[in-house]
């Protein structure tokens, strides 16, 4: 996945290496990269329908290395929720999403368990552990949403 996916476009890096390999990009199967993972995407094509065809988000895998620290940040608009779902969750990693004051923003992901939050609100990432993260991201829209 590190071969494979592409490297931070936002400049959102502070330290380390973050690659993202997108299986889904605005609605359209990334077809190269789909065929890395293809029953991914087809689970997601057919149980998320709302993921497959979200225009304002993706479907990708993210990796961090150790190391790793993604600056504050926060999506585009309000029209999405972002879920991370723990693929290879070692110890160390960590996501911070709202208010920096509130000690109860800073999570840990869980393998197996899946995080949402407002893609809106600020968040950020650091990885401190001695082996890669890997979450599986899938944007839907956010709940109050018409679309």
């Amino acid at each position: 996945l590190l071969q494979e996916g592409t490297e931070d476009t936002e400049g959102l890096l502070r330290s380390g290496r973050w690659t993202e390999l997108n299986l889904i990009f605005q609605g359209v199967a990334q077809s190269p990269n789909g065929k890395l993972c293809p029953k991914t995407v087809a689970l997601i094509e057919q149980e998320i329908p709302e993921a497959a065809s979200m225009v304002r988000g993706a479907v990708k895998l993210s990796v961090l290395t150790p190391g790793t620290v993604v600056r504050p940040h926060h999506g585009p608009s309000n029209t999405r929720m972002r879920v991370h779902l723990g693929i290879r969750i070692p110890a160390g990693a960590y996501i911070r999403a709202g208010d920096p004051s509130e000690p109860s923003n800073v999570r840990q992901w869980q393998e197996g368990r899946v995080l949402c939050f407002d893609d809106s609100f600020r968040h950020e990432v650091w990885h401190q552990g001695s082996e890669p993260r890997i979450i599986l991201i899938v944007d839907v829209w956010h709940p109050e949403m018409d679309h």
